[in-house]
């Protein structure tokens, strides 16, 4: 994951680096009629912007030429693109009276020279070429082609180039959080080894704690005999000692009868009144 960082940081910087000066913040582009244009139509781009922008050349640095460059091609002072096309020069006038806070507005009008198809920059410099800026004016954009339905196909392969590139970053993302399911998966996977691991172990140990119990049962003698028969001994001697309590004499004698059952063989005692010594 650092490794694929600092690449993203490497590329960002790579990308900062290479673009034109005016992609570090807003800019005012050409805003044409139409954006499809053939060979030999005239072509005019107008729009309001900030002349005074601090740190940009001024109007008072031109006159400034503008370009048709290829697509993805800018000018890079004093260095203008092979293939570039000046094809006019940019006017200004003002002040801008349309109610935006730009105060001033450039127009371009040029004929549409005969172009490979394509889409084309609209770019300016003044001569000799030292600044492709005029306060946040940059450029702009239009599309050469022979016929209308070119035109329309060309726009049509450009909407689907964005749908493209947008699916892609979709397909980028759905892959990155594929990626985070998996791995989260594989740590659910690791644990679930890992508990069916301890669950084993216990059902080890559990086997033979049972193993054991049986075979000390099966020995004689065993430890732990005398401590199970000990409520059976206590039972057995409550159960005696009650039987024997009704069998004891009222005198202690052991065996002797109640004291109203006459003895078999021997007469009666009389009793003896007050005067008599015996019969």
């Amino acid at each position: 994951m650092r490794r694929i960082a600092l690449l993203t940081l490497a590329w960002a910087a790579l990308v900062l680096l290479a673009a034109p000066p005016a992609a570090a913040g807003g800019v005012s582009e050409f805003e044409f009629p139409r954006r499809v244009y053939t060979p030999g139509e005239v072509a005019v781009g107008r729009t309001a912007f900030d002349a005074h922008l601090r740190g940009q050349p001024r109007i008072q640095d031109g006159p400034f030429h503008a370009y048709l460059l290829p697509e993805g091609r800018w000018i890079d002072p004093p260095r203008i693109p092979a293939g570039a096309v000046r094809v006019g020069v940019v006017r200004f006038t003002g002040p801008n009276l349309e109610g935006t806070w730009f105060d001033r507005v450039a127009v371009v009008r040029f004929v549409v020279p005969d172009l490979p198809s394509g889409f084309w920059e609209v770019g300016i410099c003044n001569d000799p070429c030292r600044d492709s800026m005029v306060g946040d004016l940059y450029g702009g954009q239009i599309a050469v082609v022979r016929t209308p339905l070119e035109g329309r196909l060309l726009y049509w392969s450009r909407r689907l180039g964005w749908r493209l590139d947008e699916a892609r970053v979709d397909a980028r993302r759905a892959e990155r959080r594929l990626e985070e399911a998996e791995s989260r998966a594989a740590a659910a996977r690791a644990g679930l080894e890992e508990a069916r691991a301890a669950m084993a172990r216990l059902q080890e140990r559990n086997a033979d704690l049972r193993a054991r119990l049986l075979g000390a049962s099966a020995e004689p003698g065993a430890p732990w005999l005398p401590w199970a028969l000990l409520p059976v001994a206590l039972g057995a001697g409550a159960v005696l000692g009650r039987r024997s309590q009704h069998l004891v004499s009222p005198t202690g004698g052991p065996h002797a009868p109640p004291p109203d059952v006459p003895e078999v063989g021997r007469p009666p005692l009389e009793p003896v009144l007050p005067g008599h010594s015996g019969p």
